[in-house]
C-alpha cells in the first residue's frame, strides 16, 4: 500500500513560512489576519516603556530585590544574554482613549522562559 504525503510532511520550511506570512508581524501585516486580529496597535512611547535590569552571573533574585535595583532603557529587538541569565522588565503602559470598550492585549515576546509577575509581587504566569 502505498502511504500519501501531506506538502506539510514534504516541505515543512515551506509551510511555515507561509503560516508566517499569514500570521505574524512581518511585511504582510496589512493584509494578514493580524489585519483582522486587531484593529488598534500602538508600540513605542509614548503608549509602552519598556525599563530593565539585568542580575550579575546566574543570580536569580527575588520580586523585592529585583523591584529595588535601578532599571534602565530597553527597546524592541535588543538582545540580553548570555544563555541562563536573569532580566527583569518594566513595562509602564498607557492605554490610548480610543480603545475604550474595546478588549486589550499586551503582547511581548521575551524568546525565552519568561513569568509574568503583578505589580505587587504576585506571579500571573
Amino acid at each position: 500500500m502505498q502511504r500519501h504525503m501531506s506538502y506539510l510532511q514534504k516541505h515543512p520550511s515551506i509551510t511555515k513560512n507561509r503560516i508566517s506570512n499569514f500570521t505574524g508581524d512581518n511585511q504582510w501585516k496589512d493584509v494578514n489576519i493580524q489585519s483582522v486580529l486587531f484593529d488598534q496597535r500602538v508600540s513605542g512611547e509614548p503608549h509602552v516603556k519598556l525599563e530593565v535590569w539585568s542580575a550579575s552571573g546566574q543570580e536569580r533574585p527575588s520580586f523585592s530585590h529585583a523591584v529595588k535595583q535601578t532599571y534602565g532603557p530597553a527597546k524592541v529587538g535588543q538582545d540580553f544574554g548570555p544563555s541562563w541569565t536573569t532580566h527583569w522588565f518594566r513595562v509602564i503602559a498607557t492605554i490610548p482613549d480610543s480603545f475604550e470598550g474595546k478588549p486589550v492585549q499586551f503582547l511581548f515576546d521575551s524568546n525565552s522562559e519568561a513569568m509574568v509577575w503583578s505589580a505587587d509581587g504576585a506571579p500571573i504566569m
